[in-house]
């Protein structure tokens, strides 16, 4: 269930960065992540491509009550940047027709598929419109 005010949604993602940061393989710390997301309230467009440059920080990020499908996006990429044992893999957001995805180590893995579940295929390279590297997201983190 997700929590209803941002102190308890906090403590909740800090929760889960570190039970991140105990599980072994890189399958299962994807799989919490996902899952914790998928339990966000979802709701129509709160982020939008065109406006990346000001897209919110992960503390911002938390204050919705809501979010669409490319926050959600965003929530997963800043809870993999934000753990203590980093995931050693490239890390984007991607945009393919209208879905919003998260791809791990060029669709090793890719989040923000459905919950309880990481999709696994290098046939969505070519259908890519729109994509952001999770380097660029850093300044977010460090505001």
């Amino acid at each position: 269930m997700w929590k209803t005010e941002y102190h308890e949604r906090l403590f909740d993602w800090v929760a889960l960065r570190e039970h991140c940061d105990l599980k072994q393989s890189t399958e299962e710390k994807l799989t919490a992540i996902n899952n914790w997301w998928f339990r966000a309230p979802i709701v129509n467009c709160t982020v939008r491509w065109n406006e990346a440059a000001f897209w919110p920080g992960p503390w911002e990020l938390l204050l919705n009550s809501g979010y669409c499908d490319l926050a959600r996006a965003l929530g997963i990429v800043y809870t993999i940047m934000m753990l203590d044992e980093p995931i050693n893999a490239t890390v984007e957001i991607i945009e393919v027709e209208n879905d919003n995805l998260v791809l791990i180590d060029s669709g090793k893995y890719i989040l923000n598929w459905a919950p309880g579940e990481i999709v696994n295929t290098n046939s969505l390279q070519e259908n890519i419109s729109q994509r952001i590297d999770s380097s660029a997201l850093e300044r977010f983190i460090h505001q």
